[in-house]
């Protein structure tokens, strides 16, 4: 019997909205792939932890997510969504998103893939 991907996506979600990223640590394999953006694929909780705490979350204050459609097979989750990223110097940037997730026998993220055009994060104002 599969696990509902959908609902521990959504569990992940939530976790991201508040920025803990190491609490969503434990919802990979040990050897999770995990790309964001156009950035280069990582590989391990580690390596996923670091990217993301080294990308982009030392300047967003707050992100809220906007689930606008998931899809499900029996392994993958594909979600549609709007990311609301408010700025540590002020700004708001809405951009879209859709996260491509597969997960392995055992219910944990085996590959995380973001795809999202972040450039806006990076430009200084």
């Amino acid at each position: 019997m599969r696990a509902n991907n959908t609902k521990i996506f959504l569990e992940m979600i939530e976790l991201f909205r508040s920025l803990d990223i190491k609490s969503s640590m434990s919802y990979y394999s040990e050897d999770a792939i995990y790309r964001y953006g156009g950035l280069p694929y990582v590989v391990g909780k580690q390596a996923i932890e670091e990217l993301a705490n080294s990308s982009h979350l030392d300047f967003i204050a707050q992100l809220d997510f906007k689930v606008l459609q998931t899809w499900e097979n029996e392994n993958t989750v594909v979600a549609q969504m709007e990311l609301l990223h408010i700025l540590k110097d002020g700004r708001e940037l809405t951009l879209p998103c859709m996260d491509v997730v597969t997960f392995d026998e055992n219910g944990k993220v085996k590959e995380f893939l973001v795809y999202i055009d972040s450039s806006p994060l990076f430009e200084k104002h």
